[in-house]
């Protein structure tokens, strides 16, 4: 008795895993970080897209050199 118990359970447990992992791959929230409250993507896309525009055209360059040296020493971290 003790032993179809044990089973049991484990069926459950089993079951509420794979019914949460198939809720959160099949989620059909436009935000893909949905497991992270107060974050909404498109939001912030569009504040960057605003703060793009503002900017003079030496002011862009200087955001990408500084984008490109960042890059260049996260490269340099993984490849050591």
């Amino acid at each position: 008795m003790k032993k179809l118990l044990i089973q049991y359970i484990w069926l459950f447990i089993i079951a509420g895993i794979i019914i949460v992992v198939a809720y959160n791959v099949n989620n059909d929230s436009k935000n893909p970080f949905f497991f992270i409250p107060g974050v909404d993507i498109d939001k912030k896309i569009q504040e960057k897209k605003e703060e793009q525009k503002i900017l003079s055209e030496t002011e862009k360059d200087l955001v990408k050199e500084n984008e490109e040296k960042e890059w260049e020493e996260v490269d340099k971290e993984t490849n050591k």
